[in-house]
């Protein structure tokens, strides 16, 4: 890896650390707390009420079934630590955005972010959010097959480091195959965990990942962080360009200005997004879709409230 390379993945991550560092000592850190607050513990037995038990325990379903008219409560263990998976796409779609640069962000010698740079930034703050709750910490890079598995430990420097190789790893080559990552997660993660796929789903026509996503959420708390671009929703009408398929190299001429290749992109696109949201629904996976041309906070913080809210009532 050349010292240029280096050097342009250590000021991407000097300038991921400040901003979630701020995000996170702000508002967000707390807010992942209340989210996930709850997830380290597991269920142990039913026993019968005693009084000074918080009533919201109680079991009314078993309490139903029985016929000595006697109250149940759940009675719950407590792990010691929650760990948490970062699971990034590294595949070449991720280095993209169609997102316009401002003139002020290029006089800053800034750029829009990719894909993937937002993936590194998303990760960055569950990371440094998961270890300020003394959670552990692991990253699962992928494309075609996994590119890199560094086991969930703590510590600052441990978070920076999965955002480095988030950055670092973004050079496979080949169609992203879901199916195949999940199947290896499963064999991979042994202990309950919560698992973030951070992914544009730009996926091969044969991915069928329905039943080994399915699987894993039976045993993991599973969240989908979709990343789109605008572009992928509704392409612009610039004439004939020639398309490469960055994943497979496929070149193809194309009027981007005809109503059929419009239309046929559009249908395309819905046909896609109601395929993955139909098996996301069925394997009880909860999706956020994060855009690049939009400011993913908000988006996040609202997940993190509706997660807090379903524990309380939980």
């Amino acid at each position: 890896m050349n010292n240029n390379f280096e050097q342009k993945i250590f000021r991407k991550i000097r300038a991921i650390e400040i901003k979630t560092r701020k995000l996170v000592e702000s508002n967000i850190g707390g807010k992942y707390t209340s989210a996930f607050r709850g997830l380290g513990i597991e269920f142990h037995k039913v026993r019968e009420y005693q009084i000074g038990d918080d009533i919201s325990a109680v079991d009314w379903n078993v309490t139903a079934r029985t016929a000595n008219r006697n109250l149940y409560v759940k009675e719950f263990i407590e792990e010691r630590e929650l760990q948490v998976f970062m699971v990034v796409d590294t595949s070449a779609s991720m280095i993209y955005s169609s997102v316009k640069t401002s003139p002020e962000d290029i006089d800053k010698g800034q750029s829009a972010p990719l894909k993937v740079e937002i993936a590194a930034e998303l990760a960055a703050v569950l990371a440094l959010s998961a270890i300020r709750n003394n959670d552990k910490v692991g990253l699962v890079t992928f494309s075609g097959a996994v590119q890199e598995y560094i086991p969930p430990r703590k510590g600052k420097r441990h978070a920076l480091h999965i955002v480095r190789d988030i950055l670092a790893q973004t050079q496979a080559k080949g169609t992203t195959k879901l199916s195949t990552i999940l199947e290896n997660l499963y064999r991979i993660i042994n202990t309950k965990a919560v698992i973030f796929i951070i992914s544009d789903l730009l996926l091969g026509e044969d991915d069928n990942y329905q039943k080994p996503l399915t699987i894993l959420s039976r045993k993991h708390d599973c969240v989908v962080m979709k990343i789109t671009d605008p572009f992928e929703q509704q392409f612009p009408k610039i004439g004939l360009i020639n398309m490469v398929d960055p994943e497979t190299g496929m070149e193809k001429l194309i009027d981007t200005s005809s109503p059929v290749f419009r239309n046929k992109y559009k249908k395309i696109y819905e046909e896609r997004e109601n395929y993955h949201r139909k098996i996301l629904s069925k394997a009880g996976v909860e999706i956020l879709n994060i855009s690049t041309a939009d400011d993913y906070i908000p988006t996040l913080i609202g997940f993190f409230r509706n997660r807090a809210k379903k524990i309380r009532r939980y």
